[in-house]
């Protein structure tokens, strides 16, 4: 099942490290394999940290997805046996105003 991925980087705090948020969960449970950190809440995984130095390349701060950020990711996600399969849908919708009228009960708002 795709799922919604939100990717993160802090590299004054955390050097090289690619901070991957799967679901808004506590965490309750760490696994360390190799390079990743496995973040679980019960026996559900959350999250996952991977240190890496092909991760110094992006910039600080929340990363859109793409294509070959979640290739990355999975590259290394793969060599201990996990993976992503990222949710890549845009979800931004974009609306044009039409027409605009006063309010009839109000000075300030519009309708």
């Amino acid at each position: 099942m795709k799922q919604i991925v939100r990717v993160f980087f802090n590299h004054k705090t955390f050097p090289n490290c690619c901070m991957i948020v799967l679901k808004e969960k506590e965490t309750t449970k760490i696994e360390k394999k190799e390079n990743v950190t496995v973040l679980y809440n019960g026996e559900e995984i959350v999250g996952y940290n991977i240190v890496d130095e092909q991760f110094s390349k992006y910039s600080d701060g929340y990363q859109p997805l793409n294509e070959t950020l979640i290739n990355e990711i999975n590259q290394v996600l793969g060599s201990v046996g996990e993976s992503i399969d990222a949710d890549m849908e845009i979800r931004l919708k974009v609306g044009k105003v039409i027409e605009c009228v006063e309010h009839p009960e109000s000075d300030h708002l519009h309708i």
